[in-house]
């Protein structure tokens, strides 16, 4: 039995994070070690790459792609050191990456021989299980309660403490190695992921005079059990991808530079889960390269994991893409074609059968990396208008200057675009002091912008013929004077439909490689077995095709390819088509395939389905129809739209100053919050959904008066009933 009391170390460590005495920030780096060599037709040899979360940095290998983003840096020099771990089977495994940081000096001054290193370890155990230990059984349907027993700040300070003990051993082995050539510190530009024991004996006589140094305690952190619970734990700390992945690397580095802990299976496919989760895709191809050299047993979960790192290393390109920036400017990671051949060679070098739902998880990739430009349109754009009170009469007068605050499409809400937004809507009415102690209220106001031109929305295009440039292949000219007469000539241009265009491989890189992607695993993929694609395959092919902007292919596929497939469409594939036909604003068609999935049998509308449509009216100013449509959702099929939908509305209302419409759906949120459970005809699926919608406090009486007020509006009580 473990006691419940933190550790001393933890304390100690804890105590010093707070006074600001970590270590200075480091620029990580993470390099695909291995050249995988892929026999598809549309993919080419994998490279080595060095990666900053989504920037290529320039590596010492001769084969190398450099690709950088807005807000990530590469770092060339960092592939001049290396890191190793030694495995249990005699071979050390070198790390390029930068060398780890010293730990502050205060930390070093701790004596962790006197350090309770046990308890430590007793704390390492306990974090590591499910709810650290505690086996009292709670609802699935109840784990947003607060008397949740997952302590994350427990598994965060043990982290800690963890963490400084390694940079420490890590520091003490660096000092020891200085006269290494071929060590830690070494400037050897090699690239060999796995290098014999015998051409390393310079290295591990270092590892072993670093390991004397070590106490028993200390050896006992560095077991494979303890760093696998470790790792674990670091997981539990619920660290953004950036902060994870840094951290995942620096215990990397001290692993490599303390040498004594061996690398066995399951620390490796550990490494591979911390990577995977951390977005850190060249670590993760050499770690897959590593266990199959040393011929672990392949397990469906290392796969996982390689793919889950191409999805999280996307996530910027979805949260801050640049939508005017075509295909070929886009980062490599637009097309993630090369990683998911490297996965299945290694697949099929390890004789790891294909099974339906990693296909999915690899065709989802392609659909991972955020919209572009020909799937969105503008709107709105909302402003802030100061306005005071004369002080020759009580008359508001409006200043005529505005301040851009925002714009974009009114549809699906991402809460992690609003970090600048108060939690739960604590909206509060801001003011600015002007000359003569006055102050001046802002009023929110939300101005429509042009419609989107025609050739995005598919009602306005159908049944006509777009002239399409035709791409000419140009000569090189010997002598350019004529250059002025000859880019005033009309370009020659051909008559198309729409998705006639959209199936041609120049409208989208990523799309065509999307559809190649799926036909080679119908037809046996790098020599695995064709697999049959499925109505999971489908929708995602549907959702590529929408975020690429190619909406009368998505409409190809749900109308005639799966039919002739039979694949029966679900409320997936309809609620998805509906997500981008809102994003253009084209209702009537949302209409038609609205209509079509009522008409199916066992299809059922959902709370997205709801939540789609609303977005395409507001898009189009519909504010009034919106809201009818929430209610008549409602009483017919026991749907309503999440949260933010609701929220989404009262904020179109308020912004266009249609203040009646604001508070009508205010009076059908307050039915909702009296509303009580009929069980003799409500399933009980709607009633636990009810009772937690009553309870958000998004929608409470405080956040809707906040909500107003931040508008410049009131709500006061006698709009309540």
């Amino acid at each position: 039995m473990f006691t419940m009391r933190r550790s001393s170390t933890a304390k100690i460590i804890y105590t010093l994070r707070n006074a600001h005495l970590t270590e200075p920030p480091r620029t990580r780096t993470v390099s695909a070690l291995s050249s995988l060599s892929c026999n598809n037709n549309y993919s080419h040899s994998c490279h080595i790459y060095s990666y900053n979360f989504l920037s290529r940095a320039s590596s010492t290998s001769t084969s190398t792609c450099t690709a950088s983003t807005a807000t990530a840096t590469a770092t060339p020099a960092a592939s001049t050191t290396t890191d190793k771990i030694t495995a249990s089977t005699g071979h050390s495994i070198t790390l390029p990456g930068p060398e780890a940081a010293a730990p502050p000096t205060s930390v070093l001054a701790i004596d962790r021989n006197a350090a309770d290193v046990h308890q430590l370890i007793q704390d390492i155990h306990r974090a590591s299980k499910f709810n650290q230990g505690n086996t009292r059984h709670v609802d699935s349907r109840r784990k947003l309660r607060l008397d949740a027993f997952w302590d994350v700040e427990f598994c965060r300070s043990t982290a800690d403490a963890f963490e400084q003990i390694l940079l420490e051993l890590a520091s003490r082995g660096q000092t020891g190695h200085t006269s290494s050539t071929t060590g830690i510190g070494s400037t050897s530009t090699s690239t060999t992921l796995i290098t014999h024991k015998n051409s390393n004996s310079n290295s591990n006589s270092n590892s072993n005079s670093n390991s004397n140094s070590i106490t028993e305690k200390q050896q006992l952190l560095l077991k494979p059990t303890l760093v696998d619970r470790a790792l674990k734990v670091l997981l539990k700390c619920r660290l953004p991808p950036t902060k994870l992945s840094q951290r995942a690397r620096d215990w990397e580095r001290a692993l490599g530079t303390i040498g004594t802990t061996p690398l066995t299976a399951d620390l490796s496919l550990r490494l591979l889960q911390v990577n995977g989760k951390a977005g850190n895709i060249g670590r993760v191809m050499s770690l897959l390269d590593y266990r199959t050299s040393q011929d672990y047993k392949p397990r469906h979960k290392e796969y996982e994991y390689a793919v889950t790192a191409l999805e999280v290393a996307a996530w910027s390109l979805r949260q801050s893409r640049n939508i005017y920036m075509s295909d070929a400017d886009q980062p490599l990671l637009d097309n993630p074609t090369r990683w998911l051949d490297a996965i299945l060679m290694n697949m099929k070098t390890r004789n790891f059968p294909l099974t339906p739902h990693l296909t999915a998880m690899m065709m989802d990739c392609f659909a991972s990396q955020g919209r572009t430009g020909k799937a969105v349109h503008y709107f709105y754009s909302v402003h802030r208008t100061p306005l005071y009170h004369s002080q020759d009469n009580s008359e508001e007068c409006n200043v005529h200057e505005e301040e851009f605050v925002d714009e974009g499409c009114f549809e699906e809400h991402d809460e992690s675009t609003t970090e600048s937004q108060p939690s739960h809507h604590d909206y509060l009415t801001q003011r600015t002091n002007l000359p003569g102690n006055l102050e001046r209220p802002y009023k929110v106001r939300l101005k429509l912008k042009a419609p989107p031109p025609y050739y995005k929305v598919p009602t306005d295009v159908q049944g006509k013929m777009l002239s399409v440039p035709i791409a000419s292949k140009k000569k090189p000219l010997k002598q350019n004077l004529n250059k002025v007469q000859s880019d005033s000539q009309p370009q020659p241009q051909k008559q198309q439909l729409k998705i006639d265009r959209e199936i041609e491989p120049d409208w989208s890189v990523t799309l065509t490689a999307a559809f190649a992607f799926a036909d080679s695993l119908t037809h046996g993929a790098c020599g695995h077995d064709p697999i049959q694609l499925q109505r999971v395959h489908y929708n995602i092919l549907i959702k590529t095709c929408i975020y690429r902007g190619a909406l009368w292919r998505a409409m190809h596929i749900l109308d005639t390819v799966m039919p002739a497939a039979n694949v029966t469409p679900d409320n997936r594939s309809y609620d998805v088509l509906l997500s981008g036909l809102a994003r253009v604003g084209d209702v009537t068609l949302m209409r038609t395939y609205y209509q079509k999935m009522l008409a199916q049998d066992g299809v059922e509308p959902s709370l997205y389905t709801v939540r789609h449509i609303v977005d395409g009216l507001l898009n189009l100013g519909d504010v009034a129809g919106a809201i009818t449509i929430i209610q008549d959702f409602f009483n017919q099929h026991h749907i309503l739209p999440p949260v933010t939908t609701q929220l989404k509305v009262l904020e179109f209302a308020l912004g266009m100053d249609m203040i009646y419409e604001a508070k009508r759906h205010t009076y059908f949120i307050q039915q909702l919050w009296k509303w009580e459970p009929h069980y003799k005809y409500e399933t009980e699926e709607f009633i636990y959904y009810m009772k937690t919608y009553q309870r958000d406090e998004r929608l409470s009486k405080e956040a809707l008066q906040h909500l107003f007020a931040y508008f410049g509006e009131t709500l006061d009580e006698s709009d309540f009933f």
